[in-house]
């Protein structure tokens, strides 16, 4: 790739993070209101209050680190696009780099369109378009890249920037495969602007 390649981190990098940051939070909640509770003098009836906050928080944090666990099977993929963005209508080189020797599980790659209604009566994100590019590997003896050249199509929505628009686009490159029992995606939101 040329200098003007931008590296983007995959979406599910901070999904572990999160839950387990979210189960920590809850469980700081939990233990200053067991704290205030037993301050307070309360009946014992009260601590029953705070015990779904418990098993909350450490739900969150099992399913946290089992997110974890699945992003380390693969661990980190940047994909870099020539230039940052994908223009409509033009190729763009994508390389994703998977720092595993021999990674031949990925054949090809998925570029989606997204839409997000805001409506008064229903909110949600609809499939409008996707495709799948095949995927060229180039492996060596600490990594394996893999390649593709994608292209959203005349007629196609750019990325929504808006924050007040009712219908926003946004568009994802995705791969998934299948390793111990367990369904390994990666996803890269990308900017898709017109020409």
């Amino acid at each position: 790739m040329s200098d003007t390649a931008t590296a983007i981190l995959s979406e599910e990098k901070n999904t572990g993070k999160g839950l387990v940051g979210a189960g920590i939070v809850l469980f700081i909640i939990s233990i200053l209101a067991g704290f205030s509770i037993a301050l307070g003098n309360s009946k014992a009836g009260s601590y029953f209050f705070i015990a779904p906050f418990f098993v909350m928080a450490a739900l969150l944090t099992v399913i946290g680190r089992h997110y974890q666990k699945k992003y380390q099977i693969l661990g980190q993929t940047p994909l870099e696009l020539e230039g940052g963005c994908c223009v409509i209508g033009q190729e763009t080189p994508a390389k994703i780099t998977v720092f595993k020797p021999n990674f031949g599980r990925v054949q090809e790659l998925k570029l989606t369109c997204w839409r997000r209604h805001s409506g008064s009566s229903q909110t949600g994100y609809q499939e409008v378009w996707s495709e799948r590019f095949a995927v060229n590997q180039c492996t060596d003896a600490a990594h394996t890249q893999l390649s593709a050249t994608i292209i959203v199509p005349e007629g196609k929505k750019p990325t929504t920037r808006s924050l007040m628009a009712r219908n926003k686009h946004h568009w994802e490159l995705s791969f998934e495969y299948v390793e111990s029992m367990s369904l390994i995606k990666r996803t890269w939101k990308l900017a898709v602007v017109s020409a």
